[in-house]
């Protein structure tokens, strides 16, 4: 059973590369990824087309292959053109992965995760599968995507829980039917997938809140990578309390023509999900989401001590507390325009807070985190 889902995995590769951190590096042929296991894509294209994208989100004076996400296995050499950067899966990271708190589905969270944008109203009495957040929002109107730069950290992690910040774009149950539709990107640290405490740049999808369909980076038929300098699941540089802020620019958008949904980290094209993945968001999204998230398996009784964002509540501000900036949607005009009537949620706020700013620089930005368990949530 392993080893079978390790030859689906692991293609043959054109060249390896043994990062410095441990991962090894597959460059794979383009057309060899999971993917196109699938017969329906063996004829798609996989060139971006001109124009496919809102032209506020990209100015003409930005140069291509600026802005590229400096990855550690990057210091080690880089793939050829025409083939693609994949994280190698071990035994290891399969046994570790299915012996955790996400389910037995390898690569899968677990079903009914997704946060519901209608309950936000009220404080919500349990979070959904011990998933906790902070988080702003808009929805309740027609989004052809959405985008931020998020600061990055290196949150404490119990084990068997994780901590990431992550742009959601979603089509969720009562606009567009009973199943939700979710495309997600952003960094987490999540010891008990990857087997380490690094931060990790990742993307998920899924067409029916993660009950039977979807999966994080490349790890199953979906996502389709386009680019030959980004690994997903690859390790990030990270900031420093009260020092240098390392940040991820994240854009996921509805292409004008191909309709299928974009991945870009700065001006790098990472791939797309093909619009045939989905259901409701085969036609549009209904909610953006930024923020962070975590497991709380509340072990002892206790709320976990797992950091989100930097460990620090909101208030702390800059270089203390992490950020989410630039926050804008792409609407049903299709401009990039910024997130105004944004909207805060917490599934409690006493362990992780958002709070948000307008800056004439920066934007419309968030502050959110939190160090979990402290005195006033115990």
């Amino acid at each position: 059973d392993i080893d079978d889902l390790l030859r689906e995995l692991n293609k043959p590769y054109v060249k390896s590369i043994n990062s410095p951190d441990g991962d090894i590096i597959d460059c794979v042929d383009i057309r060899n990824q999971p993917s196109f296991d699938d017969p329906a894509m063996k004829n798609r294209t996989i060139e971006f087309i001109p124009g496919d994208y809102p032209e506020e989100l990209f100015p003409e004076d930005e140069v291509e292959g600026e802005g590229i996400l400096p990855q550690t296995w990057q210091q080690a050499g880089s793939c050829p053109d025409g083939t693609i950067p994949i994280r190698r899966t071990t035994r290891e990271d399969v046994i570790r992965a299915r012996s955790m708190i996400e389910g037995s589905s390898f690569a899968r969270k677990k079903p009914n995760s997704l946060p519901r944008p209608g309950a936000y109203s009220v404080q919500a009495d349990a979070p959904p599968n011990n998933h906790e957040r902070a988080m702003g929002y808009m929805t309740r109107a027609k989004f052809f995507g959405g985008k931020a730069a998020f600061s990055v950290w290196k949150p404490i992690v119990q084990s068997n829980e994780f901590s990431l910040a992550q742009l959601w774009v979603m089509a969720d149950d009562e606009l567009a039917g009973p199943e939700i539709n979710s495309v997600e990107a952003g960094w987490q640290v999540y010891p008990g997938y990857y087997g380490d405490g690094r931060p990790r740049f990742f993307n998920y999808w899924t067409r029916d809140d993660s009950v039977s369909t979807g999966c994080y980076d490349l790890k199953c038929k979906g996502f389709v990578q386009t680019s030959s300098k980004i690994t997903l699941g690859g390790v990030l540089d990270f900031s420093a309390f009260n020092g240098r802020q390392v940040e991820i620019s994240i854009y996921i958008f509805k292409g004008k023509y191909s309709k299928d949904w974009w991945l870009q980290v700065g001006n790098e094209r990472v791939g797309y999900w093909p619009n045939g993945l989905f259901t409701s968001l085969s036609d549009t999204a209904y909610t953006v989401q930024w923020g962070g998230e975590v497991i709380d398996t509340k072990a002892g009784g206790q709320h976990t001590t797992t950091q989100m964002g930097s460990g620090h509540f909101p208030e702390e501000g800059y270089k203390r507390a992490a950020y989410i900036r630039d926050v804008r949607v792409v609407d049903y005009l299709y401009a990039a325009t910024p997130a105004n009537g944004l909207q805060l949620y917490s599934d409690d706020w006493k362990c992780y807070g958002v709070d948000t700013h307008v800056n004439p620089t920066y934007g419309i930005f968030l502050y959110y985190g939190g160090p979990g368990r402290n005195a006033n949530c115990p």
